[in-house]
């Protein structure tokens, strides 16, 4: 059974993967 850090860890992740793709997109249009 995982532990709370690793699972805790891997959300983060997770919602990096999801964010970054629309922080990306939002700097390039706003630098634009």
């Amino acid at each position: 059974m995982l532990n709370k850090k690793s699972i805790l860890i891997a959300l983060i992740l997770g919602l990096i993967i999801l964010i970054l793709p629309v922080v990306l997109y939002l700097f390039t249009t706003s630098s634009s």
